[in-house]
């Protein structure tokens, strides 16, 4: 620095100064895109939006029956898979539909709180599909290719008969 006068020092320092700033700015910039992008992957756009598609939850649980149907279960392990999965999605539709409590109760206490809900015959249509998965779940049971259809077709019978516009809200 022996060479330079304070006015060239000073305009070095400026410089570097001003490079720093701008690498700052730059990083700055850098961070908040990629703050925004990380956010963006949690299925929320830019402006804070929620990008969710709501699926009303008849349409849901038929979709997901559908689905399970292609997947014919090969060996006890997946019968029982499968008879859990059915079982599961009828006890969502039940809380959501009827409002109450099907996931955390046994089947003859669903059914009870369905008794003044339900006809009898939609009583003894999902009971009979929650007592064949209860069954192959419980007491190791088994089932065949003609049983597992039947119990996806009752169960989307069921709820296409039982479906209402207040379905549509989730």
């Amino acid at each position: 620095y022996k060479d330079f006068s304070m006015e060239e020092i000073a305009e070095m320092k400026r410089k570097k100064l001003k490079k720093i700033i701008i690498i700052i700015a730059i990083l700055l910039i850098l961070a908040t895109i990629a703050f925004f992008i990380y956010k963006s992957k949690d299925k929320k756009s830019i402006l804070g939006q929620s990008q969710k598609v709501i699926i009303p939850f008849d349409i849901d649980a038929i979709n997901q029956l559908n689905k399970l149907q292609k997947k014919q279960p090969n060996n006890k392990k997946e019968i029982k898979e499968y008879h859990s999965n059915i079982s599961l999605i009828i006890r969502e539709y039940l809380e959501k539909r009827f409002h109450i409590k099907a996931l955390e109760k046994p089947t003859g206490e669903i059914i009870k709180d369905l008794s003044n809900k339900l006809h009898k015959s939609d009583k003894n249509d999902i009971k009979f599909v929650l007592d064949r998965a209860d069954n192959i779940k419980y007491a190791k049971g088994t089932s065949v290719p003609i049983q597992n259809m039947e119990s996806i077709r009752l169960s989307i019978q069921f709820i296409e008969k039982h479906k209402t516009k207040d379905d549509r809200i989730n």
